[in-house]
């Protein structure tokens, strides 16, 4: 229709008033060769237009939750030296873990270390001896406790 706007062969009595006006806007903005060219174009076998998915922000914020409890939840073999571990001491201290870990999967120093800095979810183990070690986590009374055996 804009090709045909533009030539002067489209009668405009037939057209729609609010569809005029958008052709006459895309004619304003298009260039004879383009518009003949799209006019040119066969809209058979032409693969139809998705939507794209545009999530609410809830689903967005649930999508997002997932993916990270996914990246924080260990491999299942991980999971049973944990559960093994748990059994065995009734907490985990991490260099019990990590010794674990590197004799059951015959992993070198570096292949550890690699795991340790890379996966999430080793950060995600509640280790007994770094919990102690929190900042800003203290006993209650333990400024005073601190006070009293600096004196003797």
């Amino acid at each position: 229709m804009v090709h045909a706007y533009k030539k002067g062969e489209l009668d405009t009595t037939d057209v729609d008033a609010s569809l005029l006006k958008k052709i006459k806007k895309i004619a304003g903005g298009i260039e004879d060769k383009s518009a003949k060219k799209f006019a040119k174009t066969k809209h058979k076998g032409l693969p139809e237009v998705k939507e794209k998915y545009r999530p609410t922000f809830k689903q967005f914020l649930v999508e997002i939750t997932e993916k990270e409890r996914k990246a924080m939840t260990p491999p299942a073999s991980v999971q049973k030296v944990l559960a093994r571990l748990m059994k065995e001491h009734g907490s985990i201290d991490r260099h019990t873990f990590y010794h674990t870990l590197a004799t059951k999967f015959d992993l070198s120093p570096a292949g550890l270390q690699r795991i340790i800095e890379r996966e999430p979810w080793v950060r995600a183990i509640p280790f007994e001896d770094l919990q102690k070690q929190l900042p800003g986590r203290r006993e209650p009374f333990d400024h005073i406790t601190n006070k009293h055996q600096n004196r003797t």
